[in-house]
């Protein structure tokens, strides 16, 4: 039996966390199917203080290492490395010195993609597709929410302050049309990629909560919140990287709830323009505001109606668990 030892840039994941407990409404579905087909093939993949990378037949790196790894070993095993997190998260995911070192990079970012695809190996951000049980968007009482966490970088193409403005905006100009739920809005945040990062694991008086007056608590499934509402505020992490593409509009569509989007800039070479609104479409998040206040139900059926659509067609497959699992074991080069 072959072996894969997978290294992850954050500990967490090891102890085979990384592969979930197949709950296809989990995010770490993907790697749980890529362990059940590798299985089905008579290949183990564990994390590597389970499997060792040194005891290995093939290495595949979650994320570039946050710590320093032997080089020479990347030289006498089949090495690979997977690319998640974008450049104001994760700035040392994109030094291609350190690419270099591996057989295959799979990566959502099409512009590395069109520059060497002899090394870079397009793979989205993955997910199983199964729609989230949920009544039809014109019983939905509740009209907009945003879930997130609560975090601040100092970043060109950052959209965490984006993010708050519309918080802001909402609170301050129609407070009972919208939630927001999410880590830490109870707390004051400091830039994560600054020497201020430390301050935020101190804890704040109670009255720091009022800080987001929005703000209804953490919540324990994405899900079944999001099938609550008809529309969901779906700002990525940050902007201007074409392909970066990740779980936010899909859990929207999964849960039937039509996600308010802003990010990658080639975004409608994935999902059609009907399934979603784009906030790039608008002057100002106020002119989106009443255009979807305009919105009859009739309008809301066919967005529901088109997100359904495109979960179940071929134009989804690249964002599946399949896809996920497919691309990487065919670049293996298992035999």
């Amino acid at each position: 039996m072959k072996k894969i030892s997978i290294v992850n840039s954050d500990p967490f994941f090891d102890k085979n966390k990384v592969f979930g407990n197949g709950d296809k409404f989990n995010m770490m579905y993907p790697f749980f199917h890529l362990k059940q087909a590798l299985k089905n093939l008579d290949v183990e993949i564990n994390t590597s203080d389970i499997t060792p990378a040194s005891q290995s037949d093939f290495i595949l790196f979650n994320e570039v290492p946050k710590k320093s790894f032997d080089l020479d070993l990347l030289k006498e095993k089949k090495s690979f490395l997977l690319i998640l997190e974008c450049e104001i998260i994760r700035p040392e995911n994109f030094d291609k010195n350190y690419h270099k070192h591996f057989k295959r990079v799979f990566t959502w970012d099409d512009n590395l993609i069109k520059d060497d695809p002899s090394l870079y190996v397009k793979s989205n951000f993955a997910q199983s597709l199964v729609h989230f049980p949920s009544k039809s968007i014109e019983k939905r009482k509740n009209f907009l929410c945003c879930i997130s966490s609560n975090k601040k970088i100092i970043h060109k193409n950052e959209l965490y302050s984006k993010r708050l403005e519309i918080i802001k905006w909402l609170e301050e100009n129609d407070p009972e049309s919208f939630d927001l739920y999410g880590h830490g809005w109870g707390d004051i945040k400091f830039p994560s990629n600054t020497i201020l990062r430390p301050l935020n694991v101190l804890k704040y008086l109670p009255e720091i909560r009022t800080l987001r007056s929005s703000w209804k608590g953490v919540i324990t499934n994405k899900f079944e919140k999001l099938s609550e509402y008809k529309f969901n505020l779906c700002l990525e992490n940050a902007k201007g990287y074409d392909g970066y593409i990740t779980e936010k509009i899909i859990d929207s569509f999964r849960s039937g709830c039509i996600p308010i989007y802003y990010g990658a800039p080639n975004i409608d070479s994935y999902i059609p323009r009907d399934c979603f609104i784009n906030l790039s479409d608008y002057e100002s998040f106020s002119s989106c505001y009443d255009h979807l206040k305009s919105l009859s139900n009739n309008d809301l059926l066919c967005y529901q109606k088109n997100m359904k659509n495109f979960l179940n067609s071929e134009d989804s497959f690249s964002f599946s668990h399949n896809s996920f699992s497919e691309t990487i074991i065919s670049n293996l080069e298992l035999n």
